[in-house]
Formats: C-alpha cells, structure tokens, sequence
C-alpha cells in the first residue's frame, strides 16, 4: 500500500517483491528505499521535505553491474538503462541478495561475468552460414559444366554450355581490362613518391641554410645579453661607489 501511494503511476496490480533501504548517488549521497517488482524498479527519498523519485522501466534496463563504493566497499549496483543513464545504488546491506532478484526479474538479460549482467546476444544469421555453403558450391558448378548433361537434355546443354562460356569470356575480358588500371595506379603512386622524395631533396639545403642563420641569431642574443649584464654590473658598481663617497663627506 506504501508502494502504490508513493507511486500513483504504476498499476495496482503490481506487487512488491523485495524492498531494501540503500543511498542514490548523486552530487550526494541520497538516502531512501528501492522497490523492486516484477516491471518496474522504483527509488523513493525524502531530502530536505522533497521528494525524490526514480523510476526504471524493467525493459528498459540494459546493464547490471556490481559497484564498489570508493573502489572499497562492495555493497553498491550500477543499473544502465537503454536511454544511456545510469543509476548507482550504494550502501545495500544484502547487495548479493538484490542481485539476485534483479537477476530473476530481469529476464531479457544473461551472466555476461561473475559481476554484471547485460543483454543477451543475437543469434548469427542463418544468411551467412548458407552463403558459405553456396559459394563453393556455385563455383565447382562452373568449374565441371559436364556433369549438367548427365541431368539435361542436349539442347539445353549446348545453350547452357554457350552461355557458360561467353560469361566466362565476358569476365576475362573485364579482368583483363583492370589490370592495366591497377599497374597505371601503381605508376602514378611511384612517381608521387619520386616528386615528394625529390622535393624533400631539394628542400634539405634551404633548411640547413635557416638552421644557420637561427643558431647565428641566438649566439647574437646571447653575447648582447651578457654584454648589457656586464654594463648594468659595472653601474650599480659605480652608483655604489658614489654612495659611499657621499656618506663619507656627510660624516666629515
């Protein structure tokens, strides 16, 4: 009755299963209960005097995984809904025993590890299991035309027999046409790798050219600093000197 009065939405037909007090995590940690029944997984707090609820949709859970609160304590599950939100429920008492009947109300899903649970895979096509069974097939058909005649009449084998042999002649002929576009790509890759290579060639010397006037640059700055550090030395040097020579009058 709880249940249904704190949420009005869900169908009173829906019955209770398993309630367990737990914290949402947010920014903070939000201390309530979490209600689990056969369709719907619902969080309900009181923070402040308002309330907080959450409601997950049982189809729409995609993920559940066991978490551990600050990497320490394992008394925490992570719920991934569809709609890629997720849902940390910590500071469960019996987290194994929530699990356990998340895992029975959540059937769509399968033990993908010792601590998670996720959608169940899809079978493989049946498409591609027939397609490796047809190919080899097809081609030992056109390799051997002659064990057709033993099936068909005469007629039909010369027509079939013609019509083998001019697709036959058809595909050879356009295979014979893109060879020559193959080598022609070929070439062209090799003599863009020629102009690049003698373009990088050509470009080396100017480089080498820059390198020279950077390094004679710096050296410049370098024996200019040193030269304005000298004179700002020799300048306090003098201003002290003065100094003392005025002192020494004043005293006098």
């Amino acid at each position: 009755s709880q249940y249904h009065k704190l949420f009005k939405d869900i169908p009173t037909e829906e019955s209770v299963l398993k309630v367990c007090s737990c914290a949402l995590q947010r920014d903070i940690l939000i201390q309530g209960r979490l209600y689990i029944s056969p369709n719907w997984l619902c969080f309900y707090a009181n923070l402040f005097g308002k309330d907080i609820k959450v409601v997950i949709p049982v189809v729409s859970v995609q993920l559940i995984k066991k978490h551990k609160t600050a990497r320490l304590l394992p008394n925490g599950l992570a719920i991934t809904t569809t709609a890629s939100r997720k849902y940390i429920f910590v500071s469960l008492i019996s987290r194994d025993s929530v699990y356990d009947v998340l895992r029975r109300v959540c059937t769509h899903l399968q033990v993908s590890s010792k601590k998670s649970l996720s959608l169940k895979e899809l079978s493989e096509e049946p498409d591609a299991v027939s397609l490796e069974v047809i190919v080899p097939e097809g081609k030992w058909r056109k390799v051997s035309p002659a064990s057709l005649s033993l099936s068909l009449p005469d007629a039909n084998y010369q027509c079939i027999h013609r019509t083998s042999v001019s697709s036959l002649s058809a595909k050879e002929s356009s295979f014979t046409s893109e060879e020559p576009l193959v080598s022609e790509s070929a070439i062209n890759t090799e003599e863009e790798l020629e102009v690049e290579q003698s373009c990088v060639a050509e470009l080396r010397p100017s480089d080498y050219q820059l390198l020279k006037i950077f390094i004679v640059l710096i050296c410049l700055l370098v024996v200019s600093s040193s030269y304005l550090a000298f004179r700002i030395f020799r300048l306090e040097q003098q201003l002290c000197s003065l100094n003392r020579d005025y002192l020494s009058r004043g005293h006098r």
